[in-house]
């Protein structure tokens, strides 16, 4: 039996828990439009909450199975958002002489997926967003005048946050439509700071990455014409800091910044374009060559 569900939208709806709509005895068809009537079947069904215009609809994650439908329709916006944070990292602190020392202060990191086996149209905008990548905790060594360590190695890097749509369904993106898969917030790269007496040192405080990626790896994504993908980045992590004011025979230091690209990966799929796929320079565009009008990059 099939069950219907409209979703009109007039507000915003943020929530933070898995959205799935598939079960094994039905299929079910959401369609999210700009009527009144939707509000109450988003906070019964979907554990949602409403906030008002501009009709905006901000998920953590969503789940179609075979035969669901999702239609989005002109005027509404649909966000698939990661939320998740990742963890500061700690502080490390060695006094003393070593003759090896492994120390790791990094922010934690997040991912997340959601899942398309149905079919999604997208007559308004779609969104996938990447969550927030940790920082970079603080590692210090200084030993005592007592002896030369032997070796350290030093890691304060920002954690990463990755959060994609796996398409193995249908993907439609009307004349009206709009699909925009972007990158989060990376994490910042922590501090490491070595004033020891050391053999050799490695020293690393990068900035975290942060991307969101559309997976078409066995789905068909339809483009019409006047319909539109675009993939950019969020904002990067800034590197953190690196510093040695010790006595050393070999030193190796990494301060980068983080990434945070969008991304869309069409290996094992189909884009069928005749609209516009646009991938800014940060970002990627992988797999199979798209039939019909090439993306721009950059």
């Amino acid at each position: 039996m099939k069950k219907i569900l409209s979703l009109p939208i007039f507000a915003l709806l943020v929530f933070a828990s898995t959205v799935s709509i598939h079960n094994a005895t039905a299929v079910t068809t959401i369609d999210l439009t700009k009527d009144a009537s939707g509000a109450s079947a988003c906070v019964t069904m979907l554990g949602g909450t409403w906030t008002p215009s501009p009709n905006t609809c901000t998920i953590s994650s969503l789940t179609l199975g075979a035969g669901d439908s999702l239609t989005v329709e002109k005027g509404v916006t649909l966000v698939i958002h990661s939320n998740d944070v990742g963890g500061v990292g700690g502080s490390n602190i060695i006094n003393g002489v070593f003759s090896y020392s492994h120390q790791t202060a990094s922010g934690g990191s997040t991912n997340g997926a959601s899942t398309n086996g149905g079919t999604i149209n997208v007559f308004g905008t779609m969104k996938i967003i990447s969550g927030t990548g940790g920082n970079g905790g603080s590692d210090t060594n200084s030993n005592d005048d007592s002896g030369t360590s032997f070796g350290n190695l030093q890691i304060a890097n920002g954690g990463n946050s990755r959060f994609e749509l796996d398409n193995n369904g249908i993907i439609n993106v009307k004349s009206t439509g709009s699909l925009v898969v972007t990158g989060g917030l990376g994490g910042n790269g922590g501090t490491v700071s070595n004033s020891g007496t050391t053999s050799y040192i490695f020293q690393f405080a990068n900035g975290g990455n942060s991307n969101g990626v559309l997976k078409n790896t066995g789905g068909t994504i339809n483009v019409e014409k006047d319909g539109s993908i675009t993939v950019k980045s969020g904002t990067d992590g800034l590197k953190g800091t690196v510093s040695n004011s010790g006595t050393y025979d070999v030193v190796l230091q990494f301060a980068n910044g983080g990434n945070a690209n969008g991304g869309l990966d069409n290996t094992g799929g189909t884009i069928n374009n005749k609209g516009d796929i646009k991938v800014n320079c940060k970002s990627t565009f992988t797999g199979n060559a798209v039939v019909g009008k090439a993306p721009k990059i950059c």
